[in-house]
Formats: structure tokens, C-alpha cells, sequence
């Protein structure tokens, strides 16, 4: 496998693990996988040995839910024609603010007890956001933004977070899983490399 293949599947991991191991790629049964636990992709790798969690985290079970969802994925990846909602703010996490320290005033509580009253309001310093900071160049504070949110994806909403990752992948084909007991659709995703599986976040009216 080679550098550019790793530092592919490396996008694809979740920033740090949790109770499951998610922040590094894996090698299991030939496929080399990554996930967030959310998204999930492979690439063939048959000369690499299994490899597994070394910090007493569990493994993911991934190769099952390829199996699962297999079948062919071949229809076109739809055009980025993304649907706008309010939302947290993605530049600043909702904080706010960016380039955030604990706040010198409520230090990190969010609240503040007025010495004129004695009651506790939320810190006028951070806006009860527990950070100080600069104000977020993207909501100017506020927290929340009209932003493209969502595509349809053969019927299924796919967060745009995860569809600019799979975009990025080049000519990218798909097919869409509803089993029965499952809450929330999957797409399935194919592309040259590889293939992978995202979770819909709803099922829309509108096929695309």
C-alpha cells in the first residue's frame, strides 16, 4: 500500500479513540479499512498482514458490515446540489469564537455570579460559552449558520461533511441500503481505489 493510498484512508478515521479504535487504518482478512464510526472505507491490500488496536481499545467489526451491504454500486455519485438549513456553527464548533483559551473571567464554567445581586448569569466575557477567544469570523458569534447541510443521495440525506470527503475521492458510484432493522439508511460507494459505506442522516421526499 502505498504512501498516497494511507494518507487517503487517513481522512477517513475519526480524530481519537474512543471505545472503539478508529483514529488509525486497519489491516483485517486482505482489505485495509478506516473509519469514524460513521463512514466507513477500504482498498484491497492481500500482501498485508491483520493489525489491530495496541491501546486496549476494541476493534471494529467492519469487514461484517461490507458484507452485509455488498452488491454492485453503479450508479454516477450526484452533483453537489447541497440543501441549506441553520445549523452549529462548523468554523468555530459552536463556540463562538475561535482561537480559544478557558475564559479569564468564569474559567471555563460558561456562568458568572453577579457581586451586585449575588445571582449567577451567564459570563458576559464569553457569552456562557466557557472560552475566551476572538470572536468567529463565519457566525460573528452567534453560534449558528445558514450553510449547505445535506445531498440527496438516491433518496437519502448524506451530511455534506461526508460528501465532500467521498467527492474527493474522483468518479465515485453508489447504491443505497434500507434494511429493515436499521433506524437510518446506508449508502454503499464505490470508487477506482476502493469502496466504502456512509450512514444517511434521514430519508428525503426527492430522488436524485
Amino acid at each position: 500500500m502505498g504512501i498516497a493510498t494511507l494518507e487517503i484512508l487517513k481522512r477517513f478515521c475519526a480524530k481519537e479513540d474512543g471505545r472503539y479504535a478508529m483514529s488509525e487504518p486497519f489491516a483485517k482478512g486482505g482489505y485495509t479499512y478506516a473509519t469514524d464510526g460513521h463512514i466507513a472505507v477500504r482498498v484491497p491490500t492481500p500482501d498485508v498482514a491483520d493489525t489491530g488496536p495496541t491501546d486496549g481499545a476494541k476493534p471494529v467489526d467492519a469487514a461484517s458490515m461490507f458484507q452485509r451491504f455488498g452488491g454492485d454500486a453503479t450508479t454516477p455519485w450526484p452533483a453537489a446540489d447541497y440543501h441549506c438549513a441553520e445549523g452549529e456553527c462548523e468554523t468555530c464548533e459552536g463556540a463562538g469564537r475561535v482561537n480559544r483559551t478557558p475564559c479569564d473571567v468564569c474559567h471555563g464554567t460558561g456562568e458568572h455570579r453577579c457581586h451586585d445581586c449575588g445571582d449567577v448569569h451567564d459570563c458576559r466575557r464569553c457569552e456562557g460559552g466557557s472560552v475566551g477567544g476572538d470572536p468567529c469570523p463565519e457566525c460573528h458569534g452567534v453560534r449558528r449558520v445558514v450553510a449547505p447541510r445535506r445531498l440527496c443521495v438516491g433518496g437519502v440525506w448524506v451530511a455534506v461533511k461526508y460528501d465532500r470527503m467521498i467527492r474527493s475521492l474522483g468518479e465515485v458510484t453508489y447504491a443505497v441500503a434500507k434494511p429493515a432493522d436499521l433506524q437510518q439508511p446506508m449508502v454503499r460507494f464505490r470508487w477506482p481505489g476502493g469502496e466504502g459505506l456512509v450512514t444517511g442522516i434521514g430519508v428525503s421526499k426527492v430522488t436524485r
